[in-house]
């Protein structure tokens, strides 16, 4: 077979043989962990503002655009002492409130985001490779949960507050923030662990020549 042929046949339907996107079980892993994490987070959002601050509060985007919208006064929940609260923040920027204001370039470029990482996960992640798995579908989650919101409410539903009585963590987020950043995490990781396996594969092959 000439080197042509066989890297045709290397690659079915554009993709390498042993893609993460011709995997029926990647994708299930993929989709799972998406959705489940996905619910979790609007199903949390909700429940946090129908109760954290004693009545449902109702988010009204108009004002929200306007810059009108306020949320009545309320005291934090303590969920775990010194370590854990719940607060309820309207978010108009991006993670942690960074960027106020940019609400369509901040869901323009999570759209971009997201199918980005597809992109990645189909194209160029292994069968064998579930930890870059496992971190594409938090990033996804977490996009989709945060930019649901950004249509839908014109701003982020934050409830998280961790450190409450210390300047350590001044900031609110939501388990969509917490998704996004554990899933670059482990995709940093995961590249850091593939390099140094790659370098000592160069390393022994030049030693065996």
């Amino acid at each position: 077979m000439t080197a042509r042929k066989q890297e045709s046949a290397d690659r079915q339907n554009g993709l390498p043989r042993d893609a993460a996107g011709r995997c029926r079980g990647c994708w299930l892993l993929l989709l799972t962990i998406s959705i489940l994490v996905l619910a979790a987070d609007l199903t949390s959002k909700q429940a946090a503002f129908q109760h954290v601050a004693g009545q449902p509060i109702t988010i009204d985007k108009q004002q929200v655009l306007a810059e009108t919208f306020t949320l009545p006064p309320h005291r934090g929940i303590e969920i775990i002492p010194r370590i854990l609260d719940l607060k309820l923040v309207v978010n108009r920027g991006a993670v942690f409130g960074v960027g106020h204001g940019g609400r369509w370039f901040f869901a323009g470029f999570t759209i971009v985001a997201l199918f980005a990482a597809l992109a990645m996960f189909a194209g160029w992640m292994k069968r064998s490779e579930r930890m870059a798995q496992v971190s594409v579908a938090l990033i996804l989650a977490g996009g989709m949960g945060n930019l649901y919101d950004r249509i839908v409410f014109a701003c982020v539903r934050d409830f998280l507050h961790l450190f409450p009585s210390t300047r350590l963590f001044p900031w609110v987020f939501n388990i969509a923030d917490a998704s996004l950043l554990f899933g670059i995490g482990l995709l940093m990781i995961h590249f850091w662990r593939k390099d140094r396996r790659l370098a000592k594969e160069r390393s022994a092959q030049t030693k065996g020549r």
